[in-house]
């Protein structure tokens, strides 16, 4: 039985005097894929910013190998190799590809420690690494790019990172279904040759359907159910829920 990398334990969030999360639990074991689900104001970015401490005011406990996080701040994850995307596209556009991994890479790699010219070169084999096979350009400009070629150097410049735990923030937004299709494909094959643990929040039933093991719902701050797609996504109470409301 695997270990638990990362759990989540009865985290309550109120602001305001309003209840956003009410003691929410689950876990992320090494190697899983777990998609954390639900309809639009469930609370699943509330979630990933306890995890990634972005939001300090909750109660209960956030744990990475049995390291309680409640204390750590968000610029301090990356020694964790805890490392997460947001919702909107976090690349500088008016830069390279290649400056972006610069930018990306900084707080993960030794960077004190290195010669600057060194800590280039080594980003920059890693990039040319990550980017084999796309048809994308160390020297194209971010914005110049196509939109689901946008995503694929986000997802890659949280790669450079070495992250244990990848937290992806609705990695299929804005994508056709070839394009994603392509991004199921990535994560499945960098996550086998990486081996990192991987959260991911998503709208898409079939997109979290054939990326993820398990599944966690979430409604109006609560956990509704957990278990496999195939389980879950059967359950009344989901249909109800989310997928009556998803555009499936």
């Amino acid at each position: 039985m695997k270990a638990n990398q990362l759990q989540v334990k009865q985290i309550r969030l109120n602001i305001g005097g309003v209840s956003i999360l009410n003691d929410v639990s689950f876990s992320l074991s090494e190697g899983d894929r777990v998609g954390l689900v639900g309809p639009n104001g469930a609370g699943k970015t509330s979630v990933i910013n306890c995890i990634t401490q972005f939001e300090k005011r909750y109660q209960g406990e956030v744990t990475f190998s049995n390291k309680l996080l409640n204390k750590e701040n968000p610029q301090d994850l990356p020694k964790y190799k805890i490392i997460r995307t947001f919702q909107n596209l976090g690349l500088f556009n008016e830069l390279t590809v290649l400056e972006n991994f610069y930018i990306a890479a900084h707080q993960s790699f030794e960077s004190k420690l290195k010669n600057v010219f060194k800590l280039e070169k080594e980003v920059k084999q890693e990039a040319l690494t990550l980017l084999e096979h796309e048809s994308i350009n160390l020297h194209d400009i971010v914005s110049d790019l196509s939109y689901g070629q946008q995503k694929i150097v986000e997802f890659l410049c949280a790669l450079i990172q070495r992250p244990s735990v990848l937290i992806l923030d609705e990695p299929a937004a804005g994508l056709n279904d070839f394009e994603k299709n392509r991004m199921i494909e990535m994560i499945l094959k960098k996550q086998q040759e990486l081996n990192f643990s991987l959260l991911v929040v998503e709208h898409d039933v079939n997109f979290v359907s054939t990326l993820c093991q398990n599944v966690v719902v979430l409604q109006s701050g609560e956990l509704l159910c957990s278990g496999s797609p195939e389980e879950v996504f059967k359950r009344k109470e989901v249909i109800q829920a989310w997928i009556g409301e998803s555009n499936v």
